[in-house]
């Protein structure tokens, strides 16, 4: 340590406050000196002057002075130009001012490489050379030449322009000198006897004596000099060795950089205390505050010789004591000693306690560990952050955090959130769609840059994805233009570039940037692949008798709970992106078919999110029959789920709730919704519900709550395949009798009713809610609603009063299926209508309506009675009509062809004992291998 670690650390304070300064001098801009660029001194300029003028005056501003008096100020300009090296490069020292972190940067230079330096790293500094540009600056940092530019001709070089500066550029003056009294200052680049220097000073002695300290670097222990700068309140900093001018500036740097605490344990004579062990990590870790909840990488990203460990559901940190590491650190390892004395001990922890300001610094650690979800640290032992830090200590911002994941996971109104975007879209209707949209982009960028001006490098990074986001959305549009959306984009890169050119600000910034360009994502995805693999193949050695152990085996659930929390929870638009909710899937598909290895079943609160979140409805069935249902393939299985589901209450009321906030959201949109991303997770939740054991007051509210919701809106095809395996499923599980699921068949017809089902969904109906019909057939309960039936039936006559092939089509599609699992009088009332609008009179002419012989065997199926003209209408079609142009008529295949009409007779013949139909059947039978005999004759 070469410095004084006070002068240091204070202005490591002030650039971390947004409240320093630099003033860089003429002897900065040698570094930047190479064999083709030379930067003359003062001294050699003026000489050189002085060797024109013929003069021996020594009084550098007076020189210049009379070099413009002969010679003209155009020609001292010219010659001022021509000394300096314009072409010369910025060196890295000047790159190390701006990560600094500095407010502002003043230069009494002429040359350009501190605007090189802006331009080519694209920092936000505005650079002023003039009082004008000064006016004009609205950025919050700034370059500002105070003695002006070659390339505005305003520099200060003669006696005349020092004399008369407050008179030229009162603004900067003003400017300089309210910088001076409120701001730390750092001056590099000067010597003692600069005139600038002098100056400066001068307008020191006039400022209160009470302001920031202001530190000037020096290669020189001048004692005399440097009581003379405090005296003007300026603290010379200088190494307790002489050394070489880069030397002095590249330890200075280095040691600006450091961690102090490690700068301490580096120096003779000083042990670093318990104190600054915990000083250490709460520093280390304020640099994460910007975040609501964080991954465990961050953690360990800014701390070395530490590494994640995996436990149920939370994450440990193995903070290394023994162990080799390829970042092995004898000096770190020993203050993480020192840190854990402390938190491994309660009697230091209760001491230390009572002390404030360290009280704040344990908790905030804590907290911060905590909001990674690490329960557990660990150096030589495991020590459980609750031991740390007690629950009236847990901080605001965790409990907020807790409680807005809860939020998110729930599908919860009251939060608000970007993330529940497309669900205000959803509800508010397309129309509006570009409207929100268009709001939303406006309102984050202006955001951005209210984070940009309070140095809030994260969140700015988070809401400029956020803004891309919306962009990319708006570019789907078709009212926008393309190509002017394009350009509103954010370069994250950029920005990322500029933000960890700074000081402390790398650290905390490079774990965001790998969440915002999906390495984690993918890497997780990569690990989790390879997790699935293993651990597929550790349960099957495991129930085949094997034995088998991997440390790793929660690293994906761990894994995925935190990535989820911490999207969530530091609202992140990542849920659009397939990447990531591959990701989701491929955890929960995992999770799932490493447990039906294990015949154990034991589902969380966040899986279940998952899978009426992130999936899409076919992939659920699929995952549940392919991974569930099959277990329960053989009927003696059925009814065996509760022995190996292990779902608590906690699951249960998650569902509950999250069914009952999706319902709400249907019912408030303005506008009927179909296909948005509240049906589809509508869909998915009816699906996920069927895995758990309700009992019957719970079906009951859950019915409910289906009917309300679904009766909102159009009906997706989805809802009644998703409602007709839920009843599936859930009976495969636990055979149950419950009659509310009878109630779903009001959806239909409420639907019906009130003219929300169209005729194209109607006629699939008998298809979709196939499991259902056959639950109904199988409890002893019966669809009793007669009065919603008798609307319905009174719906088709007056919709389709003047035509009844659709009152037959809707009562086949609608009404017949509910017939056999319904109450005494609603099958009267079903019979009755039915029997009004069947055809009575069957003549020849209704012998190429294939689909009215088709609703007429159905009606006859269900137990209607069999008309004698029917029969006979049957044998002449079969006698005198059926041939080889109808068994390949398109009409004839639509409803099934001959091989429909065989089946219907064998069913009507055998099964329902009209022998009519076995005669009929043995006739077509007869005339259609006839048929296919002679195709072959006359083939040949």
């Amino acid at each position: 340590m070469l410095f004084n670690q006070s002068n240091i650390t204070s202005i490591v304070e002030a650039s971390q406050g947004n409240n320093l300064v630099v003033f860089i001098g003429a002897g900065f801009s040698k570094f930047s000196q190479s064999d083709t660029a030379d930067f003359p001194s003062w001294f050699e300029l003026i000489e050189e002057l002085k060797e024109e003028l013929e003069t021996n005056e020594n009084d550098f501003l007076k020189v210049a002075q009379l070099y413009e008096l002969t010679f003209g100020k155009y020609r001292l300009y010219q010659r001022v130009k021509k000394s300096i090296p314009f072409h010369a490069l910025p060196s890295e020292f000047h790159r190390e001012i701006f990560k600094l972190n500095p407010k502002y940067v003043l230069t009494t230079n002429w040359d350009d490489l501190l605007e090189k330096t802006v331009n080519e790293n694209n920092l936000n500094y505005d650079i002023v050379k003039s009082d004008i540009d000064l006016v004009k600056s609205a950025g919050l940092k700034k370059l500002v030449k105070i003695h002006g530019s070659l390339d505005s001709h305003n520099i200060v070089f003669t006696e005349d322009d020092y004399l008369n500066y407050s008179l030229n550029s009162p603004l900067i003056e003003n400017f300089l000198r309210h910088i001076l009294s409120t701001m730390t200052v750092l001056f590099l680049g000067y010597s003692f006897s600069d005139n600038d220097l002098k100056m400066i000073t001068k307008w020191i002695e006039k400022q209160s004596n009470i302001s920031p300290p202001r530190y000037l670097l020096h290669n020189t222990k001048d004692e005399a000099y440097s009581k003379y700068l405090l005296n003007h309140g300026i603290n010379v900093i200088s190494p307790k060795k002489i050394t070489s001018f880069p030397d002095l500036y590249d330890n200075f740097f280095k040691q600006l950089h450091a961690d102090p605490i490690v700068n301490k344990i580096s120096s003779e004579g000083k042990d670093v205390t318990e104190l600054d062990a915990i000083d250490f990590f709460y520093k280390k870790l304020k640099v994460l505050s910007e975040f609501n909840s964080l991954l465990p990488e961050q953690i360990t990203d800014i701390f070395s010789n530490c590494t994640i460990e995996y436990h149920e559901d939370i994450f440990g940190l193995w903070f290394h004591k023994d162990t080799m590491t390829m970042d092995y650190d004898k000096d770190i390892r020993n203050i993480y000693k020192l840190f854990f004395n402390v938190v491994s001990s309660p009697e230091k922890l209760d001491k230390l306690y009572k002390f404030n300001n360290i009280n704040h610094k344990i908790n905030y650690i804590a907290n911060v560990f905590l909001s990674a979800n690490v329960i557990f640290i660990r150096y030589d032992k495991h020590i459980n952050i609750t031991t740390i830090l007690k629950e009236e200590n847990i901080s605001e911002k965790n409990q907020k955090i807790i409680g807005d994941f809860e939020k998110f996971i729930r599908f919860d109104p009251k939060m608000n959130s970007d993330l529940f975007l497309p669900i205000k879209i959803a509800l508010e209707g397309d129309d509006k769609k570009e409207e929100n949209l268009v709001y939303r982009k406006d309102s984050i960028y202006q955001m951005i840059l209210e984070n940009k001006r309070n140095q809030d490098h994260a969140r700015a990074m988070i809401n400029q994805f956020n803004h891309n986001v919306i962009v990319d959305k708006l570019i789907l549009t078709m009212s926008f233009d393309k190509e002017k959306r394009i350009e509103e984009r954010i370069d994250l890169e950029e920005d990322y570039l500029k933000s960890s050119f700074l000081i402390n600000t790398k650290e905390k910034l490079n774990t965001l940037v790998k969440a915002l360009n999906f390495y984690w994502v993918y890497q997780s995805y990569f690990d989790a692949s390879n997790d699935h693999e293993k651990f597929s193949n550790l349960a099957l050695n495991i129930k085949n008798g094997g034995f088998g152990f991997d440390n790793k085996k929660m690293r994906s659930n761990d894994r995925y709970i935190q990535l989820l929390k911490f999207y969530s929870t530091n609202n992140i638009l990542i849920d659009d992106y397939i990447e990531f909710k591959s990701l989701m899937r491929l955890y929960v598909t995992s999770k799932i078919e490493i447990q039906s290895i294990e015949d154990k079943y034991l589902l969380k609160v966040q899986d279940f999110f998952i899978m009426i979140k992130y999936f899409e409805f076919d992939d659920i069935l699929k995952l549940i029959h392919t991974n569930i249902l099959i277990k329960f393939k053989e009927i003696e299985k059925e009814g065996m789920g509760r022995e190996i589901f292990l779902i608590t209450e906690y699951e249960k009321n998650y569902l509950l709730e999250s069914l009952s906030n999706l319902s709400e959201y249907i019912q408030q949109a303005k506008i009927s919704a179909y296909e948005n991303v509240i049906t589809k997770s509508f869909v998915n939740i009816v699906v996920t519900i069927s895995l758990i054991d309700w009992n019957e007051k719970e079906w009951g509210l859950i019915v409910r709550t289906i009917i309300e919701a679904l009766n909102k809106i159009h009906l997706p095809h989805r809802c009644l395949r998703a409602i007709d395996n839920l009843i599936l499923i859930n009976y495969k599980l636990y055979k149950k009798d419950i009659p509310e699921l009878l109630n779903f068949f009001d959806i239909i017809l409420l639907k019906i009713y009130h003219r929300k089902l169209s005729f194209i969904n109607s006629k699939d109906v008998d298809f979709d809610f196939k499991n259902i019909y056959q639950y109904g057939s199988i409890i002893e309960s019966k669809y009793s609603n007669t009065g919603l039936v008798e609307k319905v039936v009174d719906t088709f006559k007056i919709d389709f009063k003047k035509n009844k092939e659709l009152q037959r089509q809707q009562s086949k599609s609608i009404l017949l299926p509910i017939m056999p699992i319904s109450s005494k009088n609603v099958k009267q009332l079903i019979k009755k209508y039915i029997n009004r609008i069947r055809i009575k009179k069957w003549d020849d002419d209704f012998f190429g309506k294939y689909q009215e012989i088709i609703f007429e065997l159905d009606f006859i199926q269900y137990g209607f009675s069999n008309r004698e003209n029917f029969t006979s209408f049957l044998n002449r079609w079969i006698d005198s009509y059926f041939c080889e142009d109808v068994f390949t008529d398109i009409e004839f295949l639509k409803v099934g062809g001959v091989e429909q009409f065989l089946e219907y007779f064998s069913f009507l013949g055998k099964s329902k004992g009209i022998c009519n139909f076995n005669v009929l059947h043995d006739s077509l039978n007869k005339k259609y291998k006839y048929i296919l005999r002679e195709r072959e004759v006359s083939s040949d």
